[in-house]
């Protein structure tokens, strides 16, 4: 089962407990939940991830709120400005081991653990709060407005997906753009490469050697396989059926283009072939004439 998800007949659910202290900012309400209108495990995994972490800080700012706290309202702008707290001690030890300990205490304060400590203290890279001085630097370089919106609305998806380095994976970012919504065939495979590379180009603005490490190796190709099985497909009996009886009734040739099709069928022969094919002496077996190697000579 996906994680933060259950399964509603056919289609997953997103979920999240609402924790007793802030029940009642949501009138009493002791659980989130949400269709994800997939039924697809993989999707739906990344699509709960996604609205776990909005419910997520949803949660802090009802805590925030009724403790009337001066704290940033969500997990972003606390990042930030502990980031920034942080920061401040470059090149003074003592100062940044006290700093550290006082991010300590306001992550526990606020329900985070230790994934958000080592954003905080620079350890590991938060996308969310990297994603407006990309797209800015985009814009600063002459960039048309649309590519640019584009650009802030696809990140934005990533950053929600994957909150932080330390969950970029390769088969995690493979299975989100194949999840993302798109055109079919070789359009959709031309968007899939385009958003692997903005993504990879955003990845090595913020320093995030990990995840551009797990993101390289993503790459999409059309599947030969799946379109020469559709291409392949064995005739049933009523097909073969149909066949003969629309070539019988087809004008006077009819009753030698039903003979050549049926040949075909017992004996695997080209039209080339076909049409050149002779009777042995005995009149039972059929001698088909080589047309590409001397292999391809033999009697049936």
């Amino acid at each position: 089962m996906p994680k933060h998800c259950v399964l509603r007949g056919s289609i997953y659910h997103a979920r999240c407990r609402v924790p007793e202290d802030v029940r009642p900012a949501f009138n009493g309400l002791s659980e989130f939940r949400l269709s994800l209108k997939t039924g697809d495990p993989r999707r739906a995994e990344v699509l709960a991830a996604a609205q776990h972490q909005k419910w997520r800080d949803l949660i802090q700012e009802a805590r925030d709120e009724e403790a009337g706290s001066a704290m940033p309202r969500t997990k972003r702008e606390l990042l930030a400005a502990l980031r920034v707290d942080h920061r401040a001690t470059e090149g003074d030890p003592q100062a940044r081991d006290t700093v550290e300990l006082v991010i300590m205490d306001r992550l526990e304060a606020a329900g985070h653990g230790r994934e958000e400590y080592s954003v905080a203290t620079g350890k590991t890279v938060w996308f969310a709060g990297e994603v407006d001085g990309y797209v800015d630097q985009k814009r600063r370089e002459g960039r048309s407005a649309k590519y640019v919106d584009e650009l802030h609305r696809l990140l934005s998806r990533f950053a929600s997906a994957f909150p932080s380095e330390t969950t970029v994976t390769t088969p995690a970012l493979r299975d989100y753009v194949a999840a993302l919504p798109g055109r079919n065939g070789q359009a959709a495979l031309a968007q899939m490469t385009k958003t692997v590379s903005r993504v990879r180009a955003f990845l090595e603005y913020c320093g995030a050697e990990q995840a551009l490490k797990a993101a390289r190796p993503v790459r999409f190709a059309k599947d030969r396989r799946t379109k020469d099985a559709a291409k392949w497909r064995s005739y049933t009996d009523s097909h073969v059926a149909a066949l003969l009886d629309a070539a019988e009734s087809y004008g006077r040739h009819g009753p030698a283009l039903k003979d050549l099709i049926t040949l075909a069928m017992y004996t695997g022969g080209r039209i080339e072939e076909l049409c050149r094919i002779t009777a042995e002496q005995d009149g039972v077996a059929l001698h088909i004439p080589g047309t590409k190697t001397s292999a391809a000579a033999r009697t049936i």
